[in-house]
């Protein structure tokens, strides 16, 4: 990956942190084919360039955050010295082997709160002498200096953003990680992404809800400029957790338009097939008939997984689904999954080696890192000591979901379905 691409894919997470990586890719290809050629070109850039790839708010919301970011410098002026305004993340050991200390006394703030944590700069000048030893010998710091950082890390984090987003959080300690891995880097891992920082990640993320515990301002986050909006308080709790479990038809809309909505992604499904999903129409499309969606899922008696298949083909691709669920409960669930599988897998994984609480958990434990989600919910599930199939139902590769449905007796309460070759 080129260095533009670095740089453009480091902003896009900033402001669409939960963005799937393969649209993510997908949308870095599109920039490059579209002519970009420097961070300058993007804010020429326009929605119906990204739209078959974004949803609207979130085309906004990044095309918002390329128009606010200021240029370095423009063509033909000189490039800015290490002594501007923006400092390097972090700093790398001086020839005297110790972490570089800031050069000014007062934290310089970035004008753009969307890039404050990639250009944070750590104040190693107010860390313990052991702490800084420890970093140019590449050896791991005491659990004292280490609380010491966290503690001097939150303060700093907190002059910028009263109460900053795991997200932003998880970009503080990933650049520290990556800078020193020795020092730094999860005891259990290898790596230097984003899963070898979840320990120090949860350490200033729990110091700083500490900090602003008593503080009930602290606990409302600022309005986010990026967006053009403010952001709607969540909705009240009706059915089941849910946030709109049956909605009413929006302004201006009938059943009867709706429905052509509803034919419109069927024509779609059958002219692009999956692959249609990805259309940024069709993710309109999928918003503006929630309506319609639930109203034939909550119908009594209750419709076949043929019959809601056949009339809403794009609800059983992944974007679709997630696009519901989102809309059904005001929880993204990649977002959520992805932080609690960086946040826990590999501790708990941990855990269970050293202290398996029973011979199912012994059974369970991985025996390579190939797909730590699945080997996480064996091992819950054996500790709890919970059935398998009251969350997985086997059946066989070549089924289909009509044959699914008469070949399992279906309980009331969702299962996932797992297909895989007999036996099994």
């Amino acid at each position: 990956m080129s260095s533009l691409e670095e740089q453009i894919r480091g902003d896009v997470l900033q402001a669409l942190p939960s963005l799937p990586t393969e649209t993510l890719t997908l949308l870095l290809e599109k920039l490059i084919s579209c002519g970009v050629e420097s961070k300058g070109d993007l804010q020429y850039v326009r929605e119906e360039d990204i739209s078959e790839l974004l949803r609207p708010i979130q085309c906004r919301k990044i095309l918002s955050a390329w128009k606010l970011e200021p240029e370095s410098h423009t063509p033909g002026s000189p490039v800015p010295s290490s002594s501007s305004s923006y400092p390097s993340s972090l700093t790398s050991p001086t020839a005297s082997s110790t972490p570089r200390t800031s050069t000014s006394s007062t934290p310089r703030r970035p004008t753009s709160s969307i890039t404050w944590p990639e250009t944070f700069e750590v104040q190693w000048d107010k860390m313990p002498a052991g702490l800084q030893s420890a970093i140019a010998n590449g050896e791991r710091p005491t659990a004292a200096d280490r609380r010491q950082l966290v503690r001097v890390l939150a303060d700093e984090v907190k002059k910028l953003e009263t109460n900053p987003t795991r997200a932003q959080c998880l970009t503080v300690s990933h650049n520290i990680v990556r800078q020193y891995p020795k020092s730094f880097a999860d005891a259990d891992t290898q790596e230097t992404g984003a899963a070898a920082c979840s320990s120090l990640l949860s350490q200033l993320k729990n110091r700083i809800e500490h900090l602003n515990r008593n503080n009930y301002l602290a606990h409302r986050r600022a309005q986010r400029a990026v967006a053009g909006a403010f952001r709607p308080m969540r909705g009240p709790t009706d059915t089941y957790g849910c946030t709109s479990w049956q909605p009413e038809l929006a302004t201006g809309e009938t059943d009867d338009s709706l429905e052509e909505q509803r034919k419109r992604m069927e024509e779609l499904f059958l002219q692009h097939g999956v692959a249609g999903g990805e259309r940024g129409e069709v993710n309109q499309l999928m918003e503006s008939t929630y309506c319609l969606q639930r109203r034939m899922i909550n119908a009594t008696p209750h419709p076949t997984i043929v019959d809601l298949r056949n009339k809403w083909p794009f609800l059983f691709i992944p974007r679709g689904i997630y696009t519901h669920f989102q809309l059904l409960t005001d929880k993204d669930v990649r977002r959520l999954m992805e932080h609690s599988m960086i946040e826990w897998s590999r501790p708990l994984i941990e855990y269970f080696k050293q202290k398996p609480t029973n011979k199912e958990v012994q059974s369970a434990l991985p025996t390579d890192e190939a797909n730590v989600a699945a080997y996480i919910v064996q091992l819950l599930l054996a500790h709890f000591k919970e059935s398998k199939e009251g969350l997985v139902l086997k059946a066989d590769a070549t089924a289909t979901a009509a044959d699914v449905q008469q070949s399992l007796t279906l309980p009331t309460s969702p299962r996932l379905i797992v297909l895989v070759w007999w036996p099994f």
